[in-house]
């Protein structure tokens, strides 16, 4: 199935992997597991995808290889966040041998945090997470012995053999490993991330 234009999915729409829209909105549910849109949505060059606010994209490990001309767009309150209780993290988001590709987050106006009142559940996305949009993921979870073996490569976004790289405006939190993993690129812009609470390193 081929669609020109701006193309609107549901995440509980599956899609088959080649798929391609020039422009595709991804609007998700976060009680449902996004990965086969995400990945039909993304393996592929030439593509814009936006991840619509208001909603958390959860998905197993994303892996891009050799993908070209990408961007993916996270409007506010949007976030990718990795699949809680999977045993195959594993890394978020991994990009491998992709060349001019751009993850950008368009956040929104941050609340007066000294008045935002304490959420029931400590780990749910606080305001300012939810004014920068981003990669989330389970690091209270990578800790415990009983859940998973240990390792500190569970990160939210590695980069191998990657060139022409953009991350912009994101927050990347709460990582079995690093925030980002770089292994090799060639020419990049980082620009105005927030990278925290990761287990290993912020990059």
């Amino acid at each position: 199935m081929r669609a020109m234009g701006v193309g609107m999915l549901a995440a509980a729409f599956v899609l088959p992997v080649g798929w391609c829209s020039p422009t595709t909105t991804i609007r998700c549910d976060p009680s449902t597991d996004s990965t086969a849109v995400l990945l039909a949505a993304l393996n592929t060059s030439h593509t814009s995808v936006t991840l619509a606010a208001g909603g958390a994209c959860v998905s197993e490990p994303l892996a891009l290889v050799g993908v070209r001309n990408v961007t993916l767009v996270l409007e506010q309150g949007s976030e990718l966040q990795a699949k809680r209780g999977s045993q195959l993290f594993g890394v978020l988001l991994s990009l491998e041998a992709a060349t001019d590709v751009t993850i950008e987050g368009r956040p929104g106006p941050i609340v007066n945090l000294a008045t935002e009142p304490a959420p029931a559940d400590p780990y749910a996305p606080t305001a300012e997470e939810l004014a920068r949009p981003g990669l989330r993921m389970w690091r209270v979870d990578y800790a415990n012995a009983s859940l998973y073996a240990h390792s500190e490569h569970r990160h939210a976004l590695s980069l191998h053999h990657c060139s022409s790289v953009t991350l912009r405006r994101l927050r990347l939190a709460y990582s079995g490993g690093d925030g980002i993993y770089v292994e090799s690129l060639t020419g990049g812009v980082f620009a105005e991330l927030t990278v925290d609470n990761n287990f290993r390193q912020g990059m």
